[in-house]
C-alpha cells in the first residue's frame, strides 16, 4: 500500500515548483558565499596551512542551515499539503482503496527525499563552485583537496538534525489548509532562530540545531542530546501528523 502511495506522489510532484526548489534553493545559497569570496579577493586568499574549503564549506553550510533551511522546509511541507488542500483533493485521497496512514507516511517520506536532495545538490554545486573560483584566482587556494568526511557527516548530522523540522511543518501544512498559517509558523520559528543563535539554547533548539552544528564543534555529550531531541521529536511529530489524519472529518 505504501509503496502505491509513495509512487503516486512522486508523480504528482516531478513537475512541480516544490522539486526545482531542491536546486534552486542551494544554488542561491552557493551563488551568494561565491560571490562574496569573488568580490572580497584579498579577504578569501587561502592562510598558509590551512585547507580553505574548510572556511569556504563551513560559511555555506552555516548560511543553509540557520537561515534558508528552515524557510526551506516551511515552503517545501506547505507546497506538498497545497497539492491537496489546493483542489480539496483530501476527500478523494481518502475514498481510495489505501490506509489513510500510507497517505500522509507517503507524503512524508516526499518530503524527506526532497531535503536530501537539496543538501546533495548543496555539496555539488558548493565544490563546482570552489573550482570555479580556483580557475578565475588560483590565489584562494582551492587545488587543496576537499575535506569530504567532515563536510559529508556535518552535511549528514544536519540532515538528520533537520527531520523534526520536516515532521513537524508538514504536520502543521497538511493540518490547516490556509498556506498563510503554514508560513506563518516556518517564519516565526525562523525568526526565533536568528536570535537565539550564539547562546547556549541554541545547540538544543531543533530549528537552530543545523546552524550550530555548522558552526563550531559541540562536544559529543551535546551533538547526542541535540540530536535525541530531534530524532525523538520528529517521531512524536509524525505519530502526530498520523494520527491527526486518521481521525480528521474531511469534508472536501
Amino acid at each position: 500500500m505504501l509503496l502505491t502511495t509513495l509512487r503516486a506522489e512522486f508523480l504528482k510532484t516531478r513537475r512541480t515548483l516544490a522539486l526545482a526548489l531542491t536546486i534552486i534553493a542551494p544554488a542561491v545559497i552557493v551563488a551568494f558565499v561565491t560571490g562574496f569570496f569573488y568580490l572580497e579577493p584579498n579577504r578569501s586568499r587561502a592562510v598558509p596551512g590551512e585547507n580553505p574549503w574548510e572556511s569556504y564549506s563551513q560559511i555555506v553550510l552555516v548560511y543553509w542551515n540557520m537561515i534558508m533551511l528552515p524557510l526551506f522546509i516551511t515552503l517545501e511541507t506547505a507546497l506538498l499539503a497545497h497539492l491537496e488542500h489546493g483542489q480539496r483533493n483530501w476527500k478523494l485521497l481518502f475514498t481510495q482503496p489505501v490506509p489513510r496512514w500510507s497517505v500522509y507516511a507517503a507524503k512524508l517520506v516526499v518530503a524527506l527525499a526532497w531535503i536530501a536532495l537539496s543538501f546533495a545538490a548543496l555539496l555539488a554545486l558548493l565544490v563546482a563552485a570552489g573550482g570555479v573560483l580556483q580557475v578565475v584566482n588560483p590565489g584562494y587556494g582551492f587545488n587543496a583537496p576537499v575535506p569530504w568526511e567532515s563536510l559529508l557527516r556535518i552535511a549528514a548530522l544536519s540532515y538528520l538534525a533537520a527531520w523534526f523540522m520536516i515532521a513537524f511543518h508538514l504536520w502543521v501544512a497538511t493540518r490547516w489548509q490556509s498556506f498563510v498559517v503554514a508560513m506563518g509558523v516556518g517564519i516565526a520559528a525562523s525568526i526565533f532562530t536568528v536570535f537565539l543563535f550564539g547562546e547556549d539554547a541554541a545547540a538544543y533548539f531543533p530549528w537552530s540545531v543545523p546552524g550550530t552544528l555548522a558552526y563550531g564543534t559541540p562536544d559529543p555529550a551535546t551533538v547526542s542530546l541535540a540530536m535525541a531531541i530531534c530524532l525523538g521529536g520528529a517521531l512524536v511529530a509524525a505519530l502526530g501528523g498520523g494520527w491527526d489524519v486518521l481521525r480528521r472529518d474531511v469534508a472536501g
